[in-house]
């Protein structure tokens, strides 16, 4: 995030006169954490459904690189880290989690199965809340409520993926 930002020289100006480049706030795919400081949040966020595409196909190539042995399994903490339980799907992806290989010649996660996985729904309201993008705990309208509050308090700036051009200008 932080080289998009320098590609645009106005929108590093608009950080720095901020406080917002320090290389160790930026984060990203990750819960939000609210700052002690008195600092404001910035976020992109995405159309839903393109996020859920968009984390659709990285994690089937992450998993199908497993499968196939061109990563190793421990590639599998990315998979962890973003909240999915990494067994689950590598299993679906066709992986034998005691041989550590390929369970036959499946390879690959199918869009109908990873829809199914628990947790997908609400991934950023979730994380703006400060929760894993998959906590299996549904988003309820309490919930709403508070990542509405959330983004009012907390944020600086909001933007999205899919309007890019536009948010840069705005921003």
């Amino acid at each position: 995030f932080l080289n998009v930002i320098r590609s645009y020289p106005h929108m590093m100006s608009q950080c720095q006169n901020n406080g917002l480049v320090d290389p160790d706030s930026i984060r990203g795919h990750m819960p939000a954490v609210y700052p002690r400081d008195g600092h404001a949040l910035v976020s992109m966020f995405r159309e839903p459904y393109s996020r859920l595409y968009s984390e659709y196909k990285y994690i089937n190539l992450t998993c199908s690189a497993i499968v196939t042995g061109s990563e190793p399994f421990e590639a599998s903490g990315v998979i962890r880290a973003i909240g999915f339980d990494p067994e689950t799907i590598l299993r679906l992806c066709g992986y034998n989690m005691q041989t550590r290989s390929a369970a036959g010649s499946k390879v690959g996660l199918e869009l109908a199965d990873f829809l199914q996985v628990r947790g997908l729904v609400g991934c950023q309201t979730k994380m703006i809340l400060g929760r894993t993008c998959h906590d299996t705990n549904p988003v309820t309208d309490e919930d709403l409520k508070l990542a509405v509050n959330a983004l009012d308090e907390h944020f600086l700036f909001v933007g999205v993926m899919e309007r890019w051009q536009e948010t840069i200008e705005v921003f």
